[in-house]
């Protein structure tokens, strides 16, 4: 089963001394075209090693605690030459399934193009760029 995964992070960057937020919700501001968006999880950044991470070489990064988590949150840890843009590494994206990836990304801003980090899953990256 392939799943589609359409994550949206805002477009305004913290400072660099900000800590991550605790909140994300307002990142994600939905989908305007009518399909129906489902919550997948949301991406927190991290610099903490943590227990079980997966190491993603195509882009640099650890991923962990999504299979465990009763909220789906997946913790991820940047490489310091990840190619991964800054955005993601600051600013926790939330992802949701979409009907249609292609569909979804239709007049966004695409930050990462769709790709395939793990076996039967496709993601794309969009920037919000609500007020």
């Amino acid at each position: 089963m392939k799943v589609d995964v359409f994550g949206e992070c805002s477009d305004k960057l913290l400072p660099a001394s900000a800590a991550v937020p605790k909140r994300s919700f307002t990142f994600c501001q939905g989908f305007r075209r009518g399909s129906m968006l489902k919550y997948h999880h949301l991406g927190i950044p991290t610099r903490e090693v943590r227990a079980g991470e997966r190491f993603l070489p195509d882009f640099g990064m650890y991923v962990s605690g999504y299979e465990t988590s009763p909220f789906r949150i997946e913790w991820m840890r940047f490489e310091p030459d990840s190619p991964v843009p800054p955005l993601v590494q600051q600013v926790p994206p939330v992802a949701f399934e979409v009907d249609d990836l292609e569909a979804a990304l239709e007049d966004r801003k695409v930050l990462i193009a769709p790709n395939s980090p793990s076996p039967g899953i496709q993601v794309a990256f969009v920037v919000d760029k609500s007020p």
